[in-house]
């Protein structure tokens, strides 16, 4: 659902669940569900693009190896791209 854009429905989920987990004395378990929480909604705070005035594609890659890891992410402005 998450990869769907249905983020909002995760984390109510994820929230009701912590809340069961909570009322049975589960809180070890409400605890990690509470981080998750945390985690999806800083990751969705940081999906914004800023100064863009248009639709932007963008292409992103990841590798890592013994020594080093690296993430790339480049835009392609509409103007830029032709066919």
């Amino acid at each position: 659902m998450f990869l769907d854009g249905k983020s909002d429905a995760v984390i109510d989920e994820l929230v009701a669940a912590m809340e069961r987990s909570s009322n049975a004395l589960e809180f070890e378990r409400a605890a990690r569900l509470r981080d998750q929480i945390a985690t999806l909604k800083k990751l969705l705070a940081k999906n914004y693009v800023q100064g863009a005035s248009a639709d932007l594609d963008a292409i992103a890659t990841a590798y890592k190896t013994q020594f080093r890891q690296q993430a790339v992410l480049t835009s392609l402005q509409p103007s830029c791209v032709t066919f």
